[in-house]
């Protein structure tokens, strides 16, 4: 597992389970409000909104969500073709070495939750074939996060939180 790295010494405002809307993340802490990956310029946080349901029209529903095995795959940035190292997949990926800590985010109603603090397992990420935002199928990045000095996940943490979510058989 990606050792989150200094970031941990910069306090993050949201406790776990928190509910917020998501301008209100943006307002203290910036980074892009129409993105999935929100890089936060000014500060070490890289913030990270799953909602494969409305990611459906680009083919994040395919392989995003919660895995039998603990990690929670999130899929990469880019609606059509294939995506690329840049902008928030680079944020992602690059986040450990850049000192940035990853904070995921779930929908809930008009609300997002925080779920809490993520790193990269130790294999990071890995391609996957889905569609893009015209049917067609292209490569894109599937990030695998575990919780950070915790390891991974089951669908009770997410129960205590007050959120549901399915687990992927896949």
């Amino acid at each position: 597992m990606t050792e989150p790295g200094a970031a941990d010494s910069a306090p993050f405002p949201f406790a776990r389970g928190q509910r917020l809307q998501r301008s209100e993340a943006h307002y203290l802490l910036g980074g892009n409000p129409r993105a999935g990956i929100a890089n936060c310029a000014d500060e070490p946080f890289v913030l990270l909104f799953s909602d494969p349901g409305l990611g459906e029209p680009f083919g994040y529903h395919v392989h995003e969500g919660l895995r039998s095995d603990g990690v929670y795959q999130f899929s990469g940035e880019g609606k059509r073709g294939p995506q690329q190292w840049v902008r928030g997949n680079f944020a992602l990926g690059e986040a450990a070495n850049r000192q940035k800590s990853l904070h995921l985010f779930l929908p809930e109603n008009r609300h997002q939750v925080y779920v809490g603090e993520f790193s990269l397992t130790e294999q990071g990420w890995h391609t996957a074939v889905a569609p893009d935002i015209s049917g067609q199928d292209r490569l894109i990045f599937i990030f695998e996060l575990v919780l950070a000095h915790s390891g991974p996940l089951n669908a009770e943490y997410f129960d205590r939180l007050g959120l549901t979510v399915s687990v992927r058989t896949d």
